[in-house]
C-alpha cells in the first residue's frame, strides 16, 4: 500500500517513470497534454452551449410574439373574452364568499357568540349557501348546530355583570343625581347644587 501512489482529482497520478523505458516518460508527458487540451475543448463546447441556450430562448420568445401577430382579430378577442369571463367568475366567487360570511357573522352576534368571526371559521363548507335572490340559506341552522358541537363559542346567559362600584346599572350606591356621594362630598367641602329632587 506504502508503493501505490495517491490520486489527486484533475492531477496526472504521481507515479515514478519507470527507469528501464526512457519512452514512458514521453507517453505519460503526451497524456499530461492530450488531457489539457481535452479540458479546453469541454470549456469551449461549454460555452457554446450557453451561447445556444440564450439563442434558443430569444427565439423562443421572438416565435411566441410572431405567433401573438399573426393571431387574427377574432382569436383576440375570444381570448381576451375567456380572459374576462374568468376573472368575472373569480369577482363573483369572492362577492357570494363575502355575503355568506357578513350573513354569519350578523346572525352569530345576534346568537350570541364571544366572537362573531368563530362562527364562520367554525362552519364547515357548504354548510350555509347563496339562493337565486342572493339570500343566505341554512344560517340559523347551521349555527344551531355548531353551537350543539361548540358551545363554549356562545356566551351563557347569566346574571349582568357588576360594574366596579359593584351595580348593575353603575351607579354608586347612595349617590346623588350627578353620582357623588353626598358623605364624600361633605368630607371634602364640595357643595352639590340642589337639582330639586333631593
Amino acid at each position: 500500500m506504502a508503493d501505490e501512489a495517491q490520486v489527486v482529482q484533475g492531477e496526472m497520478p504521481n507515479t515514478p517513470a519507470p527507469e528501464t523505458d526512457a519512452g514512458s516518460v514521453t507517453d505519460a508527458a503526451a497524456l499530461k497534454a492530450e488531457l489539457e487540451s481535452a479540458r479546453k475543448a469541454l470549456a469551449a463546447a461549454n460555452r457554446e452551449a450557453a451561447d445556444r441556450r440564450k439563442k434558443l430562448d430569444a427565439y423562443e420568445q421572438a416565435e411566441a410574439a410572431r405567433k401573438e401577430a399573426e393571431m387574427s382579430e377574432v382569436e383576440k378577442a375570444v381570448k381576451r373574452a375567456n380572459d374576462l369571463q374568468a376573472q368575472l367568475e373569480a369577482e363573483r366567487q369572492a362577492r357570494r364568499d363575502g355575503a355568506l360570511k357578513a350573513a354569519v357573522t350578523v346572525a352569530a352576534t345576534r346568537a350570541g357568540f364571544h366572537n362573531a368571526e368563530d362562527a364562520w371559521a367554525f362552519l364547515p363548507a357548504g354548510a350555509v349557501s347563496l339562493d337565486e335572490g342572493d339570500q343566505a340559506v341554512g344560517v340559523d341552522d347551521a349555527l344551531k348546530e355548531l353551537v350543539k358541537a361548540r358551545p363554549y363559542l356562545v356566551k351563557q346567559a347569566g346574571p349582568a355583570p357588576a360594574t366596579p362600584s359593584g351595580t348593575p346599572d353603575g351607579a354608586a350606591k347612595g349617590t346623588g343625581k350627578r353620582g357623588i356621594d353626598p358623605n364624600v362630598a361633605a368630607k371634602y367641602g364640595i357643595k352639590l347644587p340642589n337639582l330639586g329632587g333631593n
